[in-house]
């Protein structure tokens, strides 16, 4: 009984880790998007392409830390928008 517990125990320390692995890549994946917005839509005025409304980009960059999930495909849509390549997603 106690083996299972361990096991159980160490099965789930486990998991737990991998979430924690995955959602600090998706929000340094968002924080590189919002960088390259900044950089370069938001700077520049936009270059030709859709420019989403500033309050969903920039409700968009806040969730970067707590929602990136969310965040993400908003800013890969404005900068696909404005015809820039998207960060590593490493």
């Amino acid at each position: 009984m106690k083996l299972i517990i361990g096991l159980a125990s160490m099965a789930l320390t486990l998991a737990v880790s991998s979430i924690a692995f995955a959602q600090s890549s998706d929000t340094k994946y968002c924080n590189a998007l919002s960088a390259s917005y900044d950089k370069y839509v938001e700077s520049s005025g936009g270059r030709g392409g859709k420019q989403a409304p500033m309050v969903t980009v920039e409700t968009a960059k806040s969730k970067c830390q707590s929602d990136p999930a969310s965040a993400i495909p908003v800013l890969e849509g404005v900068l696909k928008d404005n015809k820039l390549s998207l960060p590593s997603r490493n």
